[in-house]
């Protein structure tokens, strides 16, 4: 077996201007850890090792991010009928800020209106740079002049009052900002303001808008959930390993429906509906208890999704032409089952360290697959936003909050809107200090539950769609949630105390 930990790279940016700081970026609680593990039989091999795969790193000098704050729960407009998928509405306002020396800040009074910035073009080299739903903020040497043009996408009820900006700068130099409304690509100037020294607050009228049809933009509309991602490789004589710390409290095989069935109504009542099943390919042990689990959740309210084993072995990522043999395969066998996890009709998947395989492959997978009629909802599991340019989603480290909106709003002010899907991961620790031939090894320690208490309160201030538990079961790396006989059910009861009125909230 082949087992590998994604280590996730911590970011923490502090980003100072003339006079002290202008942004932050917003991450709380990072330096996190969210272990994955890849496997094919029960018992770690003498060989197996660990294998640190960082995640996409932000640009020391530029943060562009949204808070997890304000939009959410920004109505959808009707949703078609067998999709997962509404409109969102909103109202486009361009910003164009010249900088002519020392440091500046353009902040928004009310970022609640405000869904979405993409920032479109930057002239100069800033030392400071920061770019969200709240500040526009820039510093550079005295005499070196900048120009950013940024878009901000507004909710409907924001063209109701005069939307309010506050400018504080440095003593040096002059700002100048023009301020216009964009209908159907077209700019139209609306306010223009040059600003020296002290601070300055005005509004910008958005009454030409009303009676102009905002713009629609594709996002995801399913039901909350939770979910956890389930290994089937376990046997009777697995327990009996030396490697585990801890066991089930309930000893089990992973292809015995009555220990699967059991599983599932310990998860629901969690609020975890939906186990993603670690999948090794067609014929293979895991597909057969996959089908198995299939069988299962069907009439139980549960669902089952693929969580893609892309690495043989110890060796390299699988060739593109396995995967796209292997993804026709699980659509053309499973599409048609009432309990396959599904997102607009279509089979989620997620690939195991997505980015070990360039995205220009991707992008030949996905073509293939669809040329043959088998497309599926394909989700990444790195901090990857380029990915989204052929990934329909991203599950991550739910404490890096920031990448909710930026996930969930995707399809806003972009050029080729597509909806996206947001799953924050959860962990309650890691340890796999006894896994054989593990170097390096790693282990944080469960704080009693705080760690995951941290967690999982973070990743439900990100708008997220689902939630995933990492692990449900993995007792080698021990990130399960599962009922063990060391902490009984303290971590499957904390999930359920978070996911259990997030879920009913919606309802």
């Amino acid at each position: 077996m082949k087992t590998r930990t994604a280590v996730v790279a911590s970011i923490g940016v502090a980003l100072v201007g003339f006079g002290g700081v202008v942004a932050l970026a917003p991450t709380s609680d990072a330096a996190k850890t969210t272990p994955k593990a890849h496997a094919s039989s029960a018992t770690p091999s003498a060989g197996a090792s660990s294998t640190a795969v960082p995640s996409a790193t932000v640009p020391s000098t530029t943060v562009a991010a949204s808070s997890a704050s304000g939009a959410q729960g920004v109505a959808c407009a009707g949703k078609p009928d067998g999709t997962d998928i509404c409109q969102l509405p909103y109202y486009r306002l361009r910003v164009e800020y010249l900088d002519q020396g020392d440091w500046t800040n353009l902040t928004v009074a009310d970022q609640a209106k405000v869904i979405k910035v993409k920032e479109l073009s930057m002239v100069g080299t800033p030392i400071v740079h920061v770019i969200d739903k709240q500040h526009l903020g820039l510093n550079t040497k005295y005499g070196h002049d900048l120009k950013v043009v940024v878009d901000y996408a507004l909710t409907p009820d924001a063209i109701r009052s005069p939307f309010s900006f506050k400018i504080t700068k440095g003593g040096a130099g002059t700002v100048t900002v023009r301020i216009s409304t964009v209908v159907a690509g077209k700019a139209k100037l609306v306010k223009e303001i040059d600003k020296r020294a002290s601070a300055l607050s005005f509004t910008v009228s958005l009454a030409s808008l009303k009676g102009v049809p905002p713009t629609q933009a594709p996002i995801v509309d399913v039901p909350r959930m939770g979910m956890a991602l389930y290994y089937p490789w376990y046997s009777r004589s697995s327990w009996s390993s030396p490697v585990l710390i801890d066991k089930p409290r309930t000893l089990y095989s992973s292809d015995n429906p009555a220990d699967v069935r059991r599983q599932m109504d310990q998860a629901k009542s969690a609020g975890i509906e939906s186990f993603v099943v670690s999948w090794t390919g067609p014929g293979s042990q895991s597909d057969k208890n996959f089908a198995m689990m299939l069988d299962q959740a069907k009439g139980r309210g549960f669902k089952v999704g693929v969580f893609l084993e892309i690495f043989k072995d110890d060796g390299p990522p699988r060739p593109a032409s396995q995967i796209i043999s292997w993804l026709n395969y699980l659509t053309a066998k499973y599409q048609n089952s009432p309990a396959l996890l599904k997102v607009s009709g279509r089979a989620f998947v997620v690939p195991y360290i997505t980015d070990a395989i360039p995205l220009g492959t991707w992008k030949t997978i996905r073509a293939a697959v669809r040329k043959a009629g088998h497309d599926v909802w394909l989700v990444e599991d790195r901090q990857n936003l380029a990915f989204l340019d052929v990934f329909d989603g991203m599950w991550f480290d739910g404490t890096f909050t920031s990448l909710g909106p930026d996930v969930r709003y995707w399809s806003v002010l972009a050029d080729k809107p597509a909806a996206k899907i947001w799953i924050p991961s959860v962990n309650p620790g890691v340890d796999d200090r006894r896994v054989p031939g593990r170097n390096p090894t790693q282990h944080i320690d469960r704080e009693g539950g705080n760690r995951m208490r941290r967690m999982l309160a973070a990743s439900l201030t990100s708008e997220p769609d689902w939630v995933v538990a990492h692990t449900w079961n993995e007792w080698w790396e021990n990130t399960y949630i599962e009922p063990s006989v060391k902490f009984g059910t303290q971590y499957l009861d904390l999930t359920g105390k978070y996911l259990l009125p997030w879920i009913k909230k919606a309802g």
